[in-house]
C-alpha cells in the first residue's frame, strides 16, 4: 500500500473514531436528559460544556488538539472530515491542508516514503525545505510539477516552488 495511502487510512480511522464518539454520546444524553438512563459523571461533564460552549472532554479525549469553542471546532471537524472524505473518494489533491490531520509528521513521513521509493533513495537523506506560494488552494489544478536530479554533491527534486535536497540537508534559495 503506498504510504498517503497508509496515511489516509490511519487518519479516516481516527476521524471515525471521532465522529463514532460524538454519534453515541448524544444519543446518550438525550436518553439521560428524558430520564431514560442515568446521567453519568461523564454526561453531566458533556451537559455542562455545552452550556458554556466548550467542546467536551469526552470528545477532547480522542479529538484532535484544539483550543477553539465548540462552535468553531464543530465547524472546522466537519471540514477536516471532508477534506479526508474527498481525498477518499477523488484522489489525492493537488495541495494538502496539514492542519487539517491528526497527526501531520505521519503525513510529512508518508511524503518523505513516497518520494524516497519512487526516486529509490534513502529516506534519511532527505529533508523539507519551503517557500510560500502566491496561488490560493481553489487555484491549484494540480500537483505542482515534480524534477529531479543529481549532482555531484546532492540530490534535488523541485516541486515547482520548493526544494528537497538529499545530503547536504540545505534548504535551495531560488
Amino acid at each position: 500500500m503506498p504510504s498517503l495511502s497508509t496515511v489516509l487510512l490511519q487518519e479516516m480511522e481516527r476521524f471515525n473514531r471521532l465522529t463514532s464518539v460524538i454519534g453515541t454520546s448524544l444519543e446518550q444524553l438525550q436518553k439521560a436528559i428524558k430520564g431514560e438512563i442515568v446521567m453519568s459523571q461523564d454526561l453531566d461533564g458533556m451537559y455542562l460544556s455545552f452550556l458554556n460552549t466548550r467542546v467536551p472532554e469526552l470528545w477532547a479525549r480522542v479529538a484532535y488538539p484544539s483550543l477553539k469553542p465548540l462552535f468553531s471546532w464543530f465547524v472546522d471537524l466537519v471540514k477536516r472530515v471532508e477534506f479526508m472524505r474527498l481525498w477518499l473518494t477523488k484522489g489525492q489533491p493537488a495541495a494538502f491542508w496539514l492542519p487539517g490531520f491528526f497527526f501531520p509528521q505521519g503525513f510529512m513521513t508518508g511524503a518523505l516514503q513516497t518520494f524516497a521509493r519512487k526516486y529509490k533513495m534513502p529516506i534519511d537523506k532527505l529533508n523539507f525545505g519551503y517557500k510560500v506560494m502566491q496561488e490560493q488552494k481553489e487555484e491549484l489544478k494540480a500537483a505542482p510539477d515534480v524534477s529531479f536530479r543529481q549532482k555531484p554533491d546532492r540530490t534535488e527534486c523541485t516541486y515547482t516552488d520548493f526544494t528537497w535536497r538529499a545530503r547536504g540537508g540545505t534548504r535551495r534559495e531560488d
